[in-house]
This record gives C-alpha cells, sequence and structure tokens, in this order.
C-alpha cells in the first residue's frame, strides 16, 4: 500500500435484470478513488473475460476509457471483479462491456454506472 496510492471508495454490484438487456445504473460517489465493480456475467464460463470502460456521451462518439483482459470469475460466487479508479473519470456516464474471450458466438454483457 503506497501513500499516494488512491482510497478504496467502496464495492459495487452489476447485476442485469432477469426481464431485460440493461441494467440499473449504478451511482459511484463524487469522492474519488478505487472502486470495486463485482459483475455477474449472463454467460458463466471458465474461461478468462475482457471488460470495456466506455464512456457514454449524450453527442458524438463512445469514447474507450479503459480495458482488462485475462478476467476469471470467483468460483465461489461466479462474479468478475474490476477495480476502476474514479479519479481518471469525468462525471458522466459509463458502460463496462464484459466479453468471453473463448471464441463463440456468445454476446456481450452491458452494464451501466454513473459517476456524481
Amino acid at each position: 500500500h503506497h501513500a499516494n496510492s488512491s482510497p478504496r471508495i467502496g464495492s459495487y454490484v452489476l447485476v442485469r435484470a432477469r426481464d431485460s438487456s440493461s441494467t440499473a445504473p449504478v451511482e459511484l460517489p463524487a469522492r474519488r478513488g478505487i472502486a470495486q465493480l463485482r459483475i455477474l456475467p449472463a454467460i458463466l464460463t471458465d474461461q478468462s473475460y475482457t471488460a470495456r470502460l466506455i464512456r457514454l456521451n449524450a453527442e458524438g462518439p463512445r469514447d474507450t476509457v479503459g480495458e482488462a483482459t485475462g478476467l476469471l470469475a470467483n468460483r465461489s460466487d461466479l462474479y468478475v471483479t474490476v477495480y476502476v479508479d474514479t479519479a481518471a473519470l469525468m462525471s458522466g456516464e459509463y458502460e463496462i462491456v464484459l466479453t468471453p474471450e473463448a471464441p463463440s458466438d456468445s454476446s456481450s454483457d452491458h452494464f451501466m454506472f454513473r459517476v456524481q
């Protein structure tokens, strides 16, 4: 733990609703730091996942802010954990796209969250 490292601001769970392809936005606090995002994928696999963090712009293109590869679901609770440093994020709406890395015809999961 370094003296200049960002504080941990909390853990948030992102789960898709059973009857919807979208998720209710999760609000991250205005306080900046490391947010732990626990994502329950719709498609469970023993293979790894790629997570892409995308900033949603009201008008214009969507910006990919970051990407993590080689993520594995926790064997005990099946969640994939992603850490996001909110100090690097502007206020606004974001989407995390979680995709299995194994070649298949499976689709990606999309999870929304908002930074105040």
